[in-house]
């Protein structure tokens, strides 16, 4: 039965049930006036509170009793002649339950056990609430980073972007990615801003420099006393900094910065459901980071200005890291046109190659901002589809195929050239796990359905 905290004034009748009550494993506790109780309440072995009619009206009037006992079970022992307004103030407590008569030993053993059942079923009840609550902060997050990466933002709106949503999802007073002297960042061209600030950091310097040396995780409830805290690596703005969460930014397994959430308010902490977002915005961050500095780097196809098969690669690795961080799956298509050779034996390789300029903008037109569009070589494309199962791959490949066959190319040049392509669809984690395999798959899929009958979407198996 736990640990029972009764409340009177010294002579109520539960005293003389304290022998019995032992007996089934119960203990009763009394204190006498609301000072004795609001020191007892903050023992944590307490079970339910029994408040006799002698201490009713204190106890229901005095706004500290009531703010340290909201989550306890009470059981209030009133006169028959109490009067409704002091009824009805305990009404309004979830886990308050008047009682007018006097209860024998078995009533009190009933309504000990009733309560045990009741709080604890109130408390699983509220503790669901609170997952359902981070689950929808998470999918919010994740909805939010996901259509952010996929718009035509630069890098750094990007980056601001995703540290705002983080921000207002936490209620912090500040977010900020402080970043290292990475040759890439230059190339990125992301500019000094309160967001955004760029720092040489040194090994264990303040907890900045601790975060990043260590590759840790640091949830700070009190910066400014805590002995690590130092004012060049860890201030913001030439404010004080009361609570403080660090995450380090990782990219290919190198720290390169940290993202920090900060509290102003010297009351306000952070929870660990407020590092589970964290976390994820550091890896929206990353990705965002190495999206821009790959393309940047490996450039586009000349040609048609998508994606060459270098980036493509790239980009595979980053799907599948992201799809086994967030137990997602992703599809993979391989598009070959068909006879594609006799448009450049008949109209010549001018004209082929404004015909793959239009294909690719029919491709782009047609597939998500999410999606990555790549020249795989000659008329050969690939295309990702992150956050789409094998079944959805296949029919975005379909429909594809359909307005590929419907097209009349370089139709504006008076030539309507018709023309059919082949594709094959691979799924991440379904049909490989491996880059290479997945690639092998997708491949041996479209060359599969173009030796059956071309103009076909084919699966891998």
């Amino acid at each position: 039965m736990g640990n029972i905290l009764l409340i009177d004034n010294g002579s109520s009748y539960v005293r003389s049930y304290k022998t019995s009550l032992g007996s089934k494993g119960g203990r009763i506790t009394s204190v006498k006036g609301i000072k004795g109780a609001l020191s007892r309440l903050k023992d944590a072995d307490i079970q339910l509170i029994i408040i006799d009619s002698s201490m009713s009206a204190a106890c229901s009037g005095s706004k500290a009793f009531q703010a340290l006992s909201l989550s306890f079970p009470k059981i209030i022992l009133l006169n028959r002649d109490v009067s409704k307004k002091e009824v009805n103030a305990w009404l309004k407590s979830d886990l308050a339950f008047p009682l007018k008569e006097q209860l024998t030993f078995t009533e009190l053993v009933h309504w000990i056990k009733k309560l045990a059942l009741y709080s604890s079923a109130k408390k699983e009840n509220e503790a669901l609430k609170v997952e359902l609550a981070q689950k929808s902060r998470e999918s919010a997050l994740h909805d939010y980073a996901r259509n952010i990466l996929s718009s035509d933002a630069n890098v750094g709106t990007m980056i601001r972007d995703i540290l705002h949503a983080l921000k207002t999802m936490t209620s912090a007073g500040a977010s900020s990615l402080l970043i290292s002297d990475e040759p890439f960042f230059e190339m990125l061209k992301l500019s000094n801003s309160s967001m955004i600030r760029k720092q040489v950091f040194k090994k264990g310097q303040g907890i900045a420099g601790l975060v990043m040396e260590k590759n840790m995780a640091l949830n700070i409830k009190d910066a400014q006393h805590d002995k690590r805290f130092d004012i060049k690596a860890d201030s913001y703005r030439q404010k004080k900094v009361r609570a403080m969460m660090c995450v380090p930014l990782v990219i290919h397994e190198r720290i390169v910065g940290i993202i920090r959430l900060i509290h102003l308010n010297r009351i306000k902490v952070f929870s660990d459901d407020d590092m589970i977002l964290l976390k994820h915005a550091s890896h929206y961050v990353a990705l965002a980071v190495e999206r821009a500095f790959l393309y940047e780097k490996l450039k586009n196809d000349e040609l048609t200005n998508l994606y060459n098969m270098r980036y493509i690669r790239q980009a595979i690795d980053m799907e599948i890291e992201r799809s086994r961080r967030f137990n997602s799956v992703f599809s993979l298509i391989f598009m070959d046109m068909d006879n594609f050779k006799k448009v450049n034996d008949r109209y010549g390789h001018l004209v082929g190659s404004r015909v793959i300029v239009e294909i690719a903008w029919l491709l782009q037109q047609n597939v998500r901002k999410l999606d990555i569009v790549s020249r795989y070589g000659g008329d050969e494309f690939v295309i990702i589809l992150p956050q789409t199962s094998r079944m959805v791959g296949f029919q975005v490949a379909e429909r594809l195929r359909r307005i590929v066959e419907k097209n009349q190319f370089l139709k504006n040049e008076s030539y309507s050239i018709r023309l059919t392509a082949s594709f094959g669809v691979a799924t991440y984690p379904d049909n490989a796990k491996r880059k290479e395999d997945l690639l092998r798959l997708a491949d041996n899929a479209m060359y599969s359905g173009k030796f059956l009958t071309k103009n076909i979407v084919y699966e891998a198996k």
